[in-house]
């Protein structure tokens, strides 16, 4: 019995992977499976932005800000690091009226400080590598 019950979730495995290489071209599902942000748009470079930010890698989140937009990084990145222990609890990204513009509702905290609350106005643009953020505008 148990033989034939791993038997049968070993051969719809291979079935599925088989079904995403027919349905796909290798290239394409072999860069999906190992890329989570393969399907790159606007949302998901705010999102990829946030995450870089609160996983402080400020050099890869650097990378999807052009040079308009460096001075409010540095400003996220200062207050990012004025404590170790605070981190991005929440975050909510809600598409706004204009065309590629995002207003993200962050929500920064840690164990030993108080929660504070931004809100901020993100604008992003396609480029040559993808989709790049030209400005990050802080809302009262």
């Amino acid at each position: 019995m148990l033989f034939n019950r791993h038997l049968i979730i070993m051969s719809l495995s291979i079935l599925l992977i088989g079904v995403i290489f027919w349905w796909q071209n290798p290239t394409v599902a072999i860069t999906a499976m190992s890329q989570s942000d393969y399907a790159w748009n606007s949302y998901t470079a705010v999102k990829s932005y946030w995450k870089r930010m609160d996983n402080r890698q400020f050099d890869l989140a650097k990378s999807l800000v052009t040079e308009e937009a460096i001075e409010d990084h540095n400003i996220i990145q200062n207050k990012l690091n004025e404590s170790q222990l605070l981190s991005i609890q929440r975050i909510e990204i809600k598409y706004a009226q204009e065309t590629d513009t995002y207003l993200c509702d962050v929500t920064l905290g840690s164990v030993i400080d108080d929660r504070e609350e931004g809100t901020y106005l993100v604008n992003v643009h396609p480029s040559d590598n993808g989709w790049s953020i030209t400005s990050i505008k802080a809302m009262m």
